[in-house]
Parts: C-alpha cells; sequence; structure tokens
C-alpha cells in the first residue's frame, strides 16, 4: 500500500473482539487525520469529518454488516470559477461482508458467477479496517465536479474576454489566445 492509501480515518476492529449484539462507534477526526484527508482528496480544507458506525455479526461470525452515517464539511474549488465552495456531506451507508456467493462448478471448473448486484464485499481477514472503509466512502461522496449555483462557463469566458464560440472550436486555440494576450 502506497501512503496515499493509507492516509485517513484510522479504526482497525479486531474481528475476534466483535461480540452477538452489534459493536457501535462513533468516529471524530483528528486534525491530522483532517489533514491527511485533505490531502488525499484534493480539496482546500476538510473542516470535520464524523461518523455513527454499528458493527454487526451475521450468520454466527460468517458475515459481517457494517452501517451508519458518515457527515463531513469541506472546502473544494468549483470547477468554473475556482472560487472557494463549501460541501456539507450527510451521508447514510450499508456494507455487507461475507463469503463470495460465487460458486465453482466441481465437473466444468469454471467459476459459476451470480446473478445478484449486491453481492456482498469479501469477509476481512483478522481485522476491520473501518478507518478505510469510512474514508473510501466519504470519498464517494464527495462531488467531483462542485459548481457554485448559477455559474455558468459561458459567462466565465466572456468576462475573460474569450470568445464562446472560439472556446467551442479548440481548447488549444483558446489558450493559444491567453498565450498571445500577455
Amino acid at each position: 500500500m502506497t501512503k496515499s492509501e493509507t492516509a485517513g480515518l484510522h479504526l482497525r476492529l479486531p474481528l475476534a473482539d466483535l461480540r452477538e449484539e452489534p459493536a457501535r462507534y462513533h468516529i471524530r477526526a483528528t486534525p491530522d487525520e483532517l489533514k491527511a484527508l485533505r490531502l488525499r482528496f484534493g480539496v482546500r480544507h476538510v473542516a470535520g469529518v464524523e461518523a455513527d458506525v454499528s458493527v454487526t455479526r451475521l450468520n454466527g461470525g460468517a458475515a459481517l454488516r457494517v452501517e451508519g452515517r458518515i457527515c463531513a464539511d469541506l472546502t473544494q474549488d468549483c470547477v468554473v470559477t475556482l472560487d472557494p465552495l463549501e460541501q456539507h456531506i450527510d451521508d447514510s451507508f450499508r456494507l455487507d461482508f461475507a463469503e463470495p456467493a460465487d460458486v465453482l462448478d466441481m465437473e466444468t471448473g469454471e467459476l459459476v458467477l451470480s446473478p445478484h448486484d449486491d453481492d456482498p464485499e469479501p469477509m476481512p481477514v483478522g481485522d476491520l479496517d473501518l478507518g478505510e472503509l469510512l474514508t473510501e466512502h466519504l470519498a464517494l461522496a464527495i462531488d467531483p465536479y462542485p459548481r457554485k449555483p448559477g455559474v455558468q462557463l459561458a459567462d466565465v469566458l466572456q468576462n475573460s474576454d474569450i470568445a464562446v464560440n472560439q472556446a467551442k472550436q479548440s481548447p488549444f486555440a483558446v489558450l493559444s489566445d491567453l498565450k498571445d494576450r500577455k
């Protein structure tokens, strides 16, 4: 694993410590974790991250269900203006872990894939990296193309004296025009 893959929230749960009743956790990111998340996600600022999570053993411990809610406040760049843009994330999730439902056909040796779209994740061995699971879920919840309300690219181009039809012709022509203006 690279350093960027391990940067984020840190909480590993030994599977042997899980009991029959659901284990509940409240996670609040430390200042070091917030800095690591900011760098990993490439955003301007991560003000806070909190999560409430329950981990439940299923089928006598042969499977796990992780469910909860993650909330975060962060600042990104608007993809049109590059101005700072605040984003609040409040997202619920549920993830099941178990042995794969796919089976090997003993006669042909072929793998028979399950037709279900919601097959569980592979069951972890030893411990569950809950911090990484939350970090990955948060990454998926972040708006990949944040845009300030009401902002249109054509308006920004006109304010920069770039003709809209010129921008549609070729991005290289626009860059060339900008270079010539300096």
